[in-house]
């Protein structure tokens, strides 16, 4: 299980603590969407959001066995610092929780952010089974 979390919220592993390159970079530098296209993941590591990180994983592995390309682009968000109640990151999640998930491929081809685990999971199932959507 460990293994598959090869996708980083910076440079080290989800199921670490906040990296020391990152702990020295700002969150508004962390939250610099660098590539739209990719669905944004906003986490830490938390039980939920290993859960949302680990179900895109899967995905990623998924869609590499049947030849499609699929990524995503981490970001993470130190909630003991209080980084989750900043005016950036409630613009995504209203609650201001942890994770979250912007997806620039929602219904009708419309930006769509999707919060709590158990939805971000129900998103997923929708990835799977619409490989169109990954392009």
């Amino acid at each position: 299980m460990l293994n598959i979390l090869h996708k980083s919220i910076g440079q080290a592993s989800l199921l670490n603590d906040i990296p020391m390159e990152q702990a020295q970079t700002s969150f508004e530098d962390r939250f610099v969407v660098k590539n739209p296209t990719l669905i944004q993941l906003y986490s830490i590591a938390t039980p939920n959001g290993i859960k949302a990180a680990a179900c895109l994983e899967e995905i990623v592995l998924l869609k590499e066995a049947e030849g499609i390309r699929f990524d995503y682009e981490p970001h993470s968000v130190d909630i003991r610092h209080g980084e989750n109640h900043s005016e950036e990151f409630t613009s995504l999640n209203p609650t201001q929780k942890i994770p979250v998930i912007v997806d620039p491929h929602g219904p009708d081809g419309q930006k769509m952010n999707v919060f709590e685990s158990a939805a971000i999971l129900m998103l997923s199932l929708i990835h799977i089974s619409e490989p169109t959507r990954l392009l």
